[in-house]
């Protein structure tokens, strides 16, 4: 999974945005905007935390939107958006990787400006990236449909 995550991580923040990505480490993060989306088949459901520092939401509206000062509606939108973006971007991996896997994509719920550092063990495993110097991380549950 995590090579699909960098690939999909990769593939928004360096090609499509010319952002520089780089690998960091937990102790980076801090109180991040926080949005939560889910990739599912028949059997379970991939739960995703798409965590994102205030002033990379900054860089990302003035990237995408040339927002010097986005308020707090845009930060919302864009922080849902780069969620959808990236996990999206991950669904189209998987469903290749498994010949046409029946996949489906949830609406990103935006989950408020929240301490990442809190309640990081509930995650199965934690991707963690520096986007322009700023921290992102990808927390991932996998769950078991009954």
């Amino acid at each position: 999974m995590q090579s699909f995550i960098n690939k999909a991580v990769n593939n928004f923040f360096q090609d499509n945005l010319a952002f520089e990505n780089r690998t960091a480490k937990s102790e980076d993060l801090a109180f991040m905007h926080v949005s939560k989306i889910s990739l599912s088949d028949s059997s379970k459901d991939e739960l995703f935390y798409v965590m994102v520092h205030d002033k990379l939401a900054k860089d990302i509206a003035y990237a995408m939107l040339f927002d010097e000062n986005p308020d707090d509606e845009t930060i919302v939108d864009l922080v849902n958006e780069t969620a959808n973006l990236i996990i999206g971007n991950l669904k189209l991996q998987l469903s290749h990787e498994s010949n046409g896997a029946d996949l489906r994509l949830s609406t990103p719920k935006y989950l408020g400006f929240i301490d990442a550092r809190e309640n990081n063990e509930e995650y199965l495993n934690s991707y963690n990236f520096s986007i322009n110097s700023y921290p992102l991380t990808i927390g991932h549950i996998s769950k078991i449909i009954a």
